[in-house]
């Protein structure tokens, strides 16, 4: 039986970089998109702040060259890429705040915008309980795109919430760990917020509402 809940951002926040780059780095490296594909990558982040993209088509966008793949090979690729190149940016600290909540017997949850197949190897690596992510779709376990609406800002709460609702989850003790002001819809209700090396928005609102920072 645990005795509270935590949730744990991961771009950013276990990871101390966004992990969709970092991953596209690794298969530019390794021969296996060519450069042309990893700068059009590159320009996709700021087509979504730029209002031109949503976060689904970049998703989809970037997913297109695996379709058909089965599902051993999608999640082969993320953990060798993982192994070889992620595990470098495992943001330390969060290793004693994880640990810190196991102890005090706490259940651990990863709560992800990115594609379940990335969040696979850093769940792991953390020894996580459970994760909620954007889903991944399989037709006769062959990979045929992702879910219409990713685990993000508002849709990240209504999932929060679901899970909550189902799992008898206290609200006003859960803790949740997050470094983007694209969180602030969970951070503004959770019991106990920590803002994770923020972002200037973040940063700004969490020091006006006193949340506790972690700058490492």
């Amino acid at each position: 039986m645990f005795k509270y809940t935590v949730f744990f951002d991961m771009d950013k926040t276990l990871l101390t970089k966004n992990s969709g780059p970092l991953y596209f780095k690794y298969l530019l490296k390794t021969g296996q998109i060519k450069f042309k594909e990893y700068t059009k990558l590159l320009y996709m982040p700021i087509f979504y702040y730029l209002g031109i993209y949503e976060l689904e088509d970049i998703t989809s966008k970037l997913s297109n060259d695996f379709v058909g793949e089965s599902k051993k090979k999608v999640y082969d690729r993320t953990d060798k890429w993982f192994k070889e190149y992620g595990i470098n940016f495992i943001r330390k600290s969060m290793i004693l705040e994880v640990e810190k909540h196991r102890e005090r017997g706490a259940k651990l949850i990863l709560l992800s915008a990115s594609p379940e197949n990335v969040c696979h190897p850093v769940f792991e690596y953390f020894n996580l309980h459970e994760k909620i992510c954007t889903r991944l779709i399989y037709e006769e376990d062959r990979f045929i795109g992702v879910e219409e609406t990713s685990c993000y800002g508002e849709e990240k709460v209504r999932r929060v919430k679901e899970y909550m609702d189902k799992n008898h989850v206290d609200l006003e003790k859960a803790f949740f760990y997050s470094d983007s002001i694209s969180d602030l819809p969970f951070l503004k209700i959770v019991g106990n917020p920590i803002c994770v090396s923020p972002d200037k928005k973040l940063k700004k609102y969490s020091e006006k509402n006193s949340w506790d920072i972690i700058e490492i």
